[in-house]
């Protein structure tokens, strides 16, 4: 299926690369952020905090919320990236390592057919690979190629694609099960490319994404690209107050409610939000 954008797609390079074993590109400023969270379309009038989940710091690269409450986590650094299946308590219940010379990345999950177990596909940064599991056993299945660098990763149901980012303005859709490219839309908020697009949550045609070293997220339609809302997380990273510059935003996954899972890298505690449309 050709996934085709509305407006003419602009050539956008990825974000500045990553050091070995450490998230390193380049920041934003505070000021930056801070503009970003409140622009718009603007941000949520009010952010509800519904619950903190305490969790093992690890470096968070994709989430995804499973239909019984356990959660599919994606983590990087080298040497250090894998997959894990989190209880509702946040808790590692069963986990994967990845080579030593891969860097995990973001991570979605496909609902089996007639009984099948559904699939984790995890990208990975650099190595072009993207892993497939089983969930929850968490059994290794076929890996497939892509081109570029993989960041973000989201399960679009209603066009049965799968979208991925790579640290620029792009979400490229990619057919199901081999990953072929099936066309690519460029973000745009009033008019400009919208780069650092990284971990991403599919819901009703609709794709949420998180800026890379920012605390907002959009709400994105695939279709034209266009940013329909930004909200400003800008209160649960104050909660969290991490220790480090890197320890940034990063994992989003929808509840059966429709509020929001957060986390972020080496973050000790996931949040469950209420995240009002602000039209």
């Amino acid at each position: 299926m050709a996934v085709a954008a509305a407006g003419a797609l602009v050539a956008c390079s990825s974000g500045d690369a990553e050091s070995l074993g450490d998230d390193s590109r380049q920041t934003t400023t505070a000021a930056e952020d801070s503009e970003a969270g409140t622009s718009s379309p603007g941000a949520a009038a009010s952010l509800d905090i519904v619950a903190t989940i305490d969790r093992e710091p690890t470096f968070t690269q994709g989430l995804e919320l499973l239909d019984d409450g356990r959660m599919v986590h994606s983590r990087g650094q080298y040497g250090e990236s894998g997959i894990d299946i989190l209880s509702p308590a946040g808790e590692v219940v069963r986990s994967r390592d990845l080579p030593e010379e891969q860097f995990g990345e973001g991570v979605t999950v496909v609902p089996g057919d007639q009984g099948e177990p559904a699939t984790a596909y995890q990208l990975t940064w650099m190595s072009g690979t993207v892993h497939t599991w089983s969930v929850p056993a968490l059994e290794p299945g076929p890996t497939y190629d892509i081109d570029g660098e993989g960041w973000g990763l989201c399960h679009d149901e209603t066009r049965d694609v799968l979208w991925q980012s790579d640290g620029s303005a792009r979400l490229r859709a990619l057919e199901l099960p081999d990953l072929a490219p099936a066309g690519e839309v460029v973000v745009t908020q009033d008019g400009q490319p919208v780069t650092q697009l990284n971990e991403l949550e599919c819901v009703d045609g609709m794709v949420w994404a998180n800026v890379w070293q920012r605390s907002d997220i959009l709400l994105v339609d695939p279709e034209d690209g266009a940013v329909e809302q930004r909200v400003s997380l800008r209160e649960v990273v104050d909660e969290e107050d991490p220790s480090e510059a890197a320890d940034v935003l990063n994992g989003i996954a929808r509840t059966k409610n429709g509020e929001l899972l957060v986390t972020g890298k080496n973050w000790r505690h996931l949040y469950r939000l209420d995240v009002p449309s602000t039209g």
